[in-house]
């Protein structure tokens, strides 16, 4: 196959988008835009880039 620059030149292409707010953890501070962020990674992915949900 001949690399093409306008596709990924992979069959198939899969995403894990994990976003986490809260830690049970004194050492981890508690986020408040990851799981948003992570939602509109996961919106982008599917909506411009053809991925499934």
């Amino acid at each position: 196959m001949q690399w093409e620059e306008n596709r990924t030149n992979f069959d198939r292409n899969l995403a894990v988008v994990i976003g986490i707010n809260r830690y049970d953890s004194n050492g981890i501070h508690d986020l408040k835009t990851a799981v948003g962020d992570a939602i509109a990674i996961a919106d982008l992915l599917e909506k411009e880039y053809a991925y499934k949900n």
